[in-house]
C-alpha cells in the first residue's frame, strides 16, 4: 500500500474516533474515571491485602463509583486513605507514618499542581507494572514543570509502601518495640537506593518531554518523547552501574519502548501537525509587533456517499432503469403524435 495512501486511511480511522468520542464525550469520560478508580482501588487491595472486608468486589466495585462522581483531588485522597487503613490492619503504628508522609506529599501537590494530581496514584501503579515513563511522558506533554513534583510524590509513595510490605511486623507491646518499628522503616525509606535513582529518572524524564516539545521546531513533540525514553533509560542504566540499584535492563529497555509507544500514540490521537504546511506569519497591534511561527493540524475529512434511489412503479431503479424509462415514455408519446 502506497505511503499517502495508508497515511490518509490512519488519519480517516482517526477522524471517526474523534467524531464518535465528540458524540458520547460525557458518557466516555465518565467510563474511563471509573475505569481509573477500579484500577486504583483494585490496585491497593491487590498490594495491600491485610483486611479482606476491603478486597471484596462489591467494595471496590462501590468505592469506584463514588470516585467517579468526585473530583480527581478527592479520589485521589481516597486511595490514599484506603491505603492506609489497610496498613491500620498490619500495624498501627506503620499506618500513622504512612499517613504522615501521604498526607505532607498530598497537601503540596493540592498547594501546587492540583491540576495533575491524580497522576501521583498511578504512577506507582505503573512503577509495578514496569513502564513508569508512560506517566512521565504523559506528563511532560501536557502540562508543565511543576508536574515535577508530581512526579517525585508518586515514586516517593511506592517505595514507602514497597517497604511497608518488607517489614517484620510483631508485636509492638512497648514503647522500645515502636521506638525500633519507626527507626527500622525510616531507615529502610531513607537508604534505599532504587528509590533515588527512580526519582531521578522520572522527574528528568518529565522535564526533558516538556523541555523539547516547547522548543521552536519540527517534530517537537515526537523528538520529545523520544528524548524523554532515552534519557529514563540511561539514567537507570547508570543507577545500576554507580548506585549498584536492583533494576532489570531487560524490564527497562522494554519498559522504556512500551512507553515510547503508548507516548507516540496518545500524541497522534491529541495532535498531528502538517510541517509541509508551516507558516510565519506577522501582524500587529497597538502595543507589539509579532511574529508568529504557524503549524496547522493534520486533518482527514471523511467523505459520506450516498447512493441516490428512484422509486417508480415497478420498484427501485439505478441510473439505468431511469434512462430505461425515459426511452420508454419518448417512444409512448411518437406513437401517439403519429396516431
Amino acid at each position: 500500500m502506497d505511503k499517502k495512501i495508508y497515511l490518509k486511511t490512519i488519519l480517516e480511522w482517526r477522524e471517526k474516533l474523534y467524531t464518535y468520542y465528540i458524540g458520547y464525550e460525557k458518557y466516555i469520560k465518565i467510563l474511563v474515571k471509573f475505569f481509573m478508580a477500579f484500577v486504583a482501588f483494585y490496585m491497593v487491595a491487590n498490594q495491600l491485602p491485610y483486611q479482606d472486608k476491603l478486597t471484596k468486589p462489591w467494595i471496590l466495585f462501590g468505592l469506584s463509583f463514588i470516585g467517579t462522581i468526585l473530583p480527581y483531588s478527592i479520589l485521589t485522597l481516597m486511595v490514599i486513605l484506603t491505603a492506609i487503613l489497610q496498613i491500620y490492619f498490619l500495624s498501627p503504628v506503620l499506618a500513622a507514618m504512612v499517613a504522615v508522609i501521604a498526607f505532607v506529599l498530598y497537601l503540596m501537590l493540592a498547594r501546587y499542581d492540583h491540576k495533575s494530581i491524580v497522576a501521583a496514584v498511578f504512577l506507582p501503579i505503573f512503577i509495578i507494572w514496569k513502564i513508569p515513563f508512560v506517566i512521565a511522558l504523559i506528563l511532560g506533554l501536557f502540562f508543565g514543570p511543576v508536574c515535577m513534583l508530581t512526579a517525585a510524590c508518586g515514586v516517593v509513595m511506592y517505595y514507602v509502601l514497597h517497604v511497608v510490605k518488607d517489614m517484620p511486623i510483631g508485636q509492638e507491646s512497648n514503647v522500645t518495640d515502636i521506638i525500633t518499628l519507626v527507626h527500622t522503616f525510616l531507615d529502610a525509606v531513607i537508604k534505599n537506593k532504587n528509590m533515588y535513582v527512580m526519582l531521578l529518572a522520572i522527574v528528568a524524564v518529565v522535564f526533558i518531554t516538556w523541555f523539547v516539545r516547547t522548543r521552536k521546531m519540527n517534530y517537537a513533540f515526537e523528538l520529545a518523547i523520544l528524548a524523554g525514553i532515552v534519557c529514563g533509560f540511561l539514567m537507570l542504566l547508570l543507577g545500576n552501574l554507580m548506585y549498584e540499584s536492583e533494576f532489570s535492563i531487560m524490564w527497562v529497555f522494554l519498559g522504556c519502548l512500551i512507553a515510547g509507544v503508548i507516548g507516540y500514540i496518545v500524541h497522534f490521537m491529541h495532535m498531528v501537525l502538517d510541517y509541509g504546511q508551516t507558516e510565519e506569519v506577522q501582524f500587529e497591534d497597538d502595543d507589539y509587533y509579532y511574529y508568529v511561527r504557524a503549524v496547522p493540524k493534520m486533518k482527514m475529512t471523511i467523505e459520506n456517499r450516498k447512493v441516490k434511489r428512484i422509486y417508480s412503479s415497478q420498484g427501485v431503479t439505478g441510473n439505468n432503469g431511469t434512462a430505461r424509462s425515459r426511452r420508454t415514455s419518448e417512444r409512448n408519446k411518437s406513437n401517439h403524435n403519429r396516431r
